[in-house]
């Protein structure tokens, strides 16, 4: 790997590490948190209206799979109109949320276009698990 290349690994990994520990010292509720947790919805949002779009191309003749698909595609696309609305107001509202949202994205692009090895996949991996650590950190278990 070129040096340049090795810097620019570097760097952003430093970056991902600290991002990354504020958000795994973050608590529920708080900006890092919804950030955090608002980029892995709309992730999964987009991903599952894609999903959904593709069943309803491959299927044009079943009439009645086609039409559950396309009313499910409109009620995930509501879903994401409203979650991109929401985003759009904390980006305004909470101090440094912009920045967090941004960010996790960011990092995932810069890790994986300067690692052969998609380090990006992985802080964006650990970050999804540092979210779903802190949603259930203090939920009761119902099998004490």
């Amino acid at each position: 790997m070129p040096e340049r290349d090795r810097n620019k690994l570097d760097s952003a990994q430093q970056e991902a590490d600290k991002l990354l520990d504020q958000i795994k010292n973050s608590e529920f509720g708080s900006v890092a948190y919804q950030a955090a947790s608002d980029f892995f919805q709309h992730k999964v949002l987009d991903r599952y209206i894609g999903i959904l779009r593709e069943r309803i191309i491959k299927h044009p003749d079943d009439n009645e799979e086609r039409v559950d698909d396309e009313s499910r595609l409109r009620i995930e696309e509501v879903k994401m109109a409203l979650l991109e609305h929401d985003i759009e107001q904390k980006q305004i509202l909470m101090k440094g949320y912009a920045n967090i949202y941004g960010g996790i994205g960011w990092l995932g692009d810069e890790l994986n276009d300067a690692s052969d090895n998609f380090a990006g996949d992985t802080f964006l991996s650990n970050v999804d698990n540092a979210v779903e650590d802190i949603k259930y950190k203090d939920t009761p278990s119902f099998y004490v």
